[in-house]
């Protein structure tokens, strides 16, 4: 689990392997990509982080209207297309 400091120092740094952002008008196939490349290539005892609501080139916070929506939509969706 990343504190509250490593989380907010992981969205100021750039994109990498262990860090995505995603504005909420995300394409479902992206987050299904998004979610399998994190499976798939975070190392044992790191942690992959998927921002939601922020700008992926600039890292501005633009928010998500309805978060407990989304997050509700997203564990459904990798529930179902990715965790079958």
């Amino acid at each position: 689990m990343l504190t509250a400091e490593q989380l907010l120092e992981r969205l100021g740094n750039q994109e990498d392997a262990l860090v995505e952002r995603k504005l909420e008008r995300v394409r479902p196939a992206d987050l299904r990509r998004t979610a399998t490349a994190f499976a798939n290539s975070v190392p044992e005892g790191s942690v992959g982080v998927l921002f939601v609501g922020v700008h992926d080139r600039t890292g501005e916070a633009v928010g998500v209207e309805n978060p407990d929506q989304f997050q509700k939509n997203l564990r459904m969706l990798l529930h179902g297309d990715c965790y079958r």
